[in-house]
């Protein structure tokens, strides 16, 4: 199998009715009747978690910045 066809193969996605009757399959039909669930490719999922990754990166600085601030205050 080559590299683009694998590519392909693995970002292609199946609609939810047609999952696949394994366990999985059918949780995600399951929980498709009353929550929007969907299937992301690979590199789709990848920039979701960077960009939550990003989100947290920049929580953590923000509460060290807290903390330093009231260390500071306290110290005083």
């Amino acid at each position: 199998m080559s590299l683009r066809s694998s590519l392909e193969h693995s970002t292609t996605t199946a609609p939810i009715e047609q999952q696949p009757d394994t366990l999985p399959g059918k949780m995600i039909r399951g929980l498709s009747t009353f929550l929007p669930v969907w299937k992301l490719s690979d590199e789709d999922y990848m920039a979701l978690l960077m960009k939550k990754k990003g989100d947290v990166e920049r929580r953590l600085k923000e509460i060290e910045v807290e903390e330093m601030r009231i260390f500071e205050g306290s110290a005083k």
